[in-house]
């Protein structure tokens, strides 16, 4: 969808509030620095390593209250916009993925993402996909402008074979990132 000449310029001004090209162009570039991972064997399902991937997201940042059962909602009203005909919630299993490496504007790290899902072997396809990503230099990402829509643009580079996949090229690796 084509923009105006002045919405271009209220979004490149308001990108450039904060930051300076230079500071976005480092922020946004791939990261090919070490991964370190905080999480014990994906098929441990005990207490202690279920305890040990629940601290590498507190460490993170992520509120747990809910997870660990420590906080419940018996105001239905909260779940406005979110669900129709209410009558109440079920647990479902989660599980962790990561680190996924984020090369962002805002959002610049190494993170954990907790997933809910009763489909086995979700979770570890996740994971190998959030390592393969990391350690292609990672998943570079910028919000450009919200319209408040439910339409998103995604817009993915690729790693110099000119927009063609290993396959097509007769290639059975990435010369540039060796994925």
């Amino acid at each position: 969808m084509p923009i105006s000449k002045d919405l271009s310029l209220k979004i490149a001004t308001n990108i450039l509030k904060e930051r300076n090209i230079e500071e976005i162009r480092k922020r946004l570039q791939p990261r090919h620095d070490p991964l370190r991972s905080n999480l014990s064997r994906q098929t441990e399902l005990t207490k202690n390593a279920q305890e040990q991937r629940l601290e590498v997201l507190e460490k993170q940042g992520s509120s747990l209250s809910y997870i660990r059962g420590k906080s419940t909602s018996d105001d239905p009203s909260i779940y406005q916009g979110n669900i129709e005909n209410f009558i109440g919630l079920a647990q479902v299993p989660m599980g962790i993925i990561g680190p996924l490496r984020i090369n962002g504007l805002y959002a610049h790290g190494d993170f954990y993402i907790p997933l809910a899902t009763t489909e086995g072997a979700l979770v570890a396809s996740y994971n190998r996909g959030s390592r393969i990503i990391s350690l292609s230099g990672g998943a570079t990402m910028s919000l450009i402008y919200s319209f408040g829509s439910f339409g998103i643009m995604v817009s993915i580079a690729t790693c110099g074979s000119k927009n063609k996949t290993p396959a097509q090229n007769n290639q059975s690796r990435c010369k540039r990132c060796k994925t």
